[in-house]
């Protein structure tokens, strides 16, 4: 497995330079003493102080910590105390300590300090209470921070028995966004700590005080049944296999960050610290190096680390934390302090789009047209200044009018683009449609570097792809097939464009696909009936392919709709439940004679046909498909010899076809493609091995961006083992495509957005990783919820 280390330097050593990168996985101690010591012997904090919780108000840091008097941290009872500091390092206690104390019955003579915010004018506090009964949490609200109204019961309690909290709860960390409360709390399956599994959990609460704990409908037995962790120990061997608790929580520009402590087994007494990131608070990912390190040697006065508050200001992350000792068989606690600087800025490129207002408004670099280029960058490290970017090309069809454009100054973690000064470019009048790689180097007015690149179809498609599958993503599954045959689409998307004019197609020498998916309701408007009739009549050439056309226009249409499937489709529907196992051509025809189709089979397709229909031919259109068992018609040519015009209408959709060979479906559209050009015969042959390929290659998938789907292609010259995984920006390997031996050629899969755990993952930048034998390459793509 790569490790987050050896990614990063894939994306940002080679590529990005030589940044730092998440600093704050780096601590320095700022003392070799703790800042913080327990009492002097007959203080009611005389045996140790722990669980440091830091506010920042305006210029003043305030603390609020747990502390006992005789019996250490292992069985003592616990009060909370109070102090304040202007630098984070010498604290003032307050006299009158401790400001909460044990006086309801429910509490079993124990409170500590679990979570403080201040919510306005007020202080809130979330307080751990009881001991040897189990924890559970209070609330309690205060106007200066030292005196304290309590609520009467407990906000949130254990677990039902058999369930990963049933032990006992802590508060760590509370942040409120809106009208939303998010509390983060560590909970165990054993009220002696030492024994039990530890791991932290999530909740929320629009008053502070209801609380709903984060539960996963898809886990509903023990020991999930009532709610789930957010974050889970590590596998059996990992330094956190044990016990992860004691999360302290930052939310900045909606990016969280987690430090939490983990332990390896029972009897390890070395609490260590690890990070985590998560777009939402939920779905996390451990840093891949974990635990993080300290850059000078550990404070003399104690071991182990808990994580209890993580500031974030100055330019610095701010850590307060406890460290323990055993002293005469007692274990005690003091407070430490670390800092971590913030990142440098990271800027890299995100997506981009193409404005050709000055030619067809098809949203691509055509052939002979001027376009504006804008594109993206984001920016994960701190706040950048004088961001600018210059683009490059090799390309001879290229002509670059606007090299360079400037971008501002993004924030952290936020995007930016020179929508306001784009990049500019002309094209060739003869550039056929081909992908051509921009290389990017951007600046910052600091001196600061990176190198990025992509991808942009350059010239005139002789394919245009109608994608009007409300919104589904099949389109991947038509992009591979005319890939296989060496075009590139023009790619047209009804969801986001509207219905096409007919002057999208300018000349007629473009075929034009159109697919309409599972849709059943609106598979063709009358808007898009009249663009395919003004189409045909004016001599284009059609193929439009989906179940449920038939069904829509004729059984649940108008007579408009059923006019318009009989004169232009030249079909009369017959049902939408035909019984299939085949889809068969027709002996001697110059489409689909000697070919036939799978909709079971075990190749990449859609698998989403499941109401087809049956269909009966209205001369002069000739079938071209039929169904097995039954013999109804699946598919039929027609020709108009007055206007030229060429339709080929499938009654099933083109994209679900999985079988009986790895490019049966390619080999279909390839006859089709060769029928409207009347080029001669099909360059594919599914019965027959395609020509292997010379070099290894890993393809960028598409779409990209993509939501949920996106298909990756690579090609392998030999037989060997192959091993395709998927990794976060953490370099947390979240998914494994592949790990088997496989034959030479070239190869394709859909990655649905989900880990290997099957749950759905977060928007953002992900990469894949292709090995085989010596070869290795990664790419990035970015998911969009």
């Amino acid at each position: 497995m790569k490790t987050l280390l050896t990614l990063i330097a894939i994306y940002a050593v080679l590529l990005f330079g030589s940044q730092a990168l998440l600093a704050q996985i780096e601590w320095t101690e700022v003392s070799d003493q703790p800042v913080l010591d327990y009492g002097a012997p007959g203080e009611w904090d005389a045996a140790a102080v722990l669980r440091p919780k830091v506010i920042k108000d305006g210029d003043t840091l305030r603390i609020w910590y747990s502390g006992t008097a005789t019996s250490g941290i292992v069985d003592g009872y616990m009060k909370i105390g109070y102090a304040w500091s202007l630098d984070g390092i010498e604290w003032h206690r307050l006299a009158q300590n401790p400001v909460l104390t044990p006086d309801l019955s429910w509490e079993n003579g124990h409170v500590g300090v679990g979570a403080v915010i201040k919510d306005g004018d007020m202080f809130k506090m979330w307080y751990n209470a009881g001991w040897s009964t189990g924890k559970i949490i209070g609330y309690a609200t205060s106007l200066d921070g030292i005196h304290w109204n309590k609520h009467p019961d407990p906000v949130l309690e254990r677990g039902p028995l058999d369930d990963w909290d049933e032990g006992y709860i802590e508060a760590t960390s509370v942040i409120k966004e809106g009208d939303t409360y998010k509390l983060w709390y560590w909970g165990g399956t054993n009220v002696y700590i030492a024994e039990s599994i530890e791991q932290i959990g999530y909740a929320t609460s629009t008053d502070g005080i209801h609380w709903i704990k984060h539960n996963d409908p898809l886990t509903s037995e023990s020991p999930f049944s009532d709610s789930d962790p957010v974050l889970s120990v590590g596998g059996s061997g990992d330094w956190d296999a044990h016990r992860i608790w004691s999360p302290s929580i930052l939310a900045i520009n909606n990016v969280y960050e987690l430090w939490y402590t983990g332990t390896s087994s029972t009897t390890d007494l070395n609490d260590r610290l690890g990070y985590a990131i998560s777009p939402d608070g939920i779905e996390w990912s451990k840093w891949q190096s974990n635990p993080v390190k300290f850059t000078n040697s550990f404070p003399t006065w104690g071991a182990g680390y808990t994580p209890d508050t993580v500031l974030k200001f100055d330019g610095q992350y701010h850590l307060w934390y406890a460290r323990y000792t055993l002293e005469g068989g007692d274990h005690r606690a003091r407070i430490g302090y670390a800092t971590s600087p913030v990142m440098e800025p990271f800027v890299f490129y995100s997506h981009h789009s193409l404005d050709d207002s000055l030619g067809n408004h098809n949203g691509r670099a055509d052939a002979g047209e001027r376009v504006n280029l804008i594109v993206t960058l984001y920016n994960l490290g701190i706040a950048a200044t004088g961001i600018s970017a210059t683009i490059a090309t090799e390309n001879p069809d290229v002509q670059l009018i606007n090299a360079t454009a400037s971008f501002g100054d993004p924030g952290s973690r936020q995007p930016v683009s020179n929508q306001d000064n784009p990049f500019s470019f002309s094209v060739s009048e003869t550039s056929c449609a081909h992908v051509d790689t921009f290389s990017l180097h951007i600046t910052s007015n600091d001196g600061k570097e990176w190198n990025d690149s992509f991808e942009i179809v350059i010239g005139t498609s002789k394919v245009i792809l109608i994608d009007d599958d409300a919104g589904s993503s099949y389109e991947c599954y038509y992009k591979i097939h005319l890939q296989e045959n060496g075009l590139l689409p023009l790619d047209w998307k009804i969801s986001q464009k509207g219905c096409p004019s007919v002057d999208l197609f300018p000349c007629n020498e473009e075929v034009v696909i159109w697919f309409t998916g599972d849709d059943r309701e609106k598979t063709l408007t009358s808007e898009e009936q009249a663009t395919i009739a003004a189409l045909l009549d004016s001599g284009g050439k059609l193929l439009l392919t989906g179940q449920n056309i038939g069904y829509d226009l004729v059984e649940n249409g108008t007579a408009s709709d059923s006019a318009f499937y009989a004169n232009y489709l030249h079909a009369d529907y017959i049902s939408d439940s035909a019984n299939v196992v085949w889809v068969m051509g027709i002996s001697g025809d110059p489409i689909s004679g000697g070919i036939r189709g799978l909709f079971s089979g075990k190749y990449i397709g859609a698998d989403n046909q499941t109401s087809l229909d049956a269909i009966s031919i209205i001369s002069p259109a000739e079938q071209i498909f039929k169904y097995t068992p039954d013999g109804a018609s699946a598919g039929l040519r027609y020709e108009n010899e007055t206007t030229g015009a060429k339709l080929v209408y499938l009654a099933f959709g083109l994209e679900g076809i999985t079988g009986p060979y790895e490019h049966s479906a390619s080999e279909m559209l390839d006859r089709i493609l060769h029928w409207f050009g009347d080029s001669g015969p099909s360059s594919v042959n599914a019965n027959e091995e395609c020509e292997m390929p010379a070099c290894f290659a890993l393809n960028q998938n598409f779409p990209n961006p993509f939501n949920p789907e996106t298909v990756i292609r690579y090609q392998l010259p030999e037989a060997g083992l192959v091993e395709l995984e998927l990794y976060n920006l953490l370099g947390q390997r979240i998914r494994t495509l592949v790990n088997q031996r496989q034959p030479a050629g070239i190869h394709q899969l859909v990655w649905d957005g989900r880990s290997d755990s099957g749950k759905m993952v977060p928007t953002g930048i992900y990469f894949y990783q292709l090995r085989s034998g010596t070869f290795s390459a990664t790419k990035k793509m970015l998911l969009m919820q």
